[in-house]
């Protein structure tokens, strides 16, 4: 079961809980996460991961924490560093840190987007601005070797 949604609007509670709707509870629940995600800082919003699918992703990590190159150890202790496993209570929020509150700007509005393996959350202006960006990717798509068709 993939977490999917086209980006629904949600609140949080003054103390920073987000309620998720029960196909994202169920979604969790048969990816065997055991009421459990993983929280992460990325691209200005807040990426939520499913255990399992988190301890895939801390694995390759572990492989960039030892490179020689910067950028890549700089990029996984990023990733390890700011990753927080919060527990879903018995109502179905997670519980969202204020440093992660504070780095995707959320305030009580958010979006909450379905991702196939995660969950996003995001702050609605900023959402906005990259729904609407425009992307040139056809020379990204052509030098990865990707056969993509729209």
């Amino acid at each position: 079961m993939e977490f999917s949604s086209p980006g629904t609007p949600r609140n949080l509670d003054p103390k920073g809980r987000l309620m998720l709707p029960p196909d994202f509870r169920e979604a969790l629940a048969a990816r065997g996460s055991e009421n459990k995600v993983v929280l992460n800082c990325i691209d200005d919003c807040v990426f939520a991961y499913p255990v399992p699918r988190w301890r895939e992703i801390k694995a390759q990590l572990s492989n960039l924490l030892k490179s020689p190159n910067d950028n890549l150890r700089g990029f996984g202790r990023k990733m390890t560093g700011n990753a927080v496993e919060v527990e879903l209570d018995s109502q179905g929020r997670i519980n969202i840190p204020r440093t992660h509150m504070d780095y995707a700007q959320l305030e009580r509005k958010v979006i909450l987007l379905g991702q196939e393996e995660r969950f996003e959350i995001w702050n609605p202006s900023r959402y906005e601005d990259v729904r609407n960006k425009k992307f040139d990717i056809a020379a990204d798509l052509a030098a990865s070797g990707m056969d993509f068709s729209f």
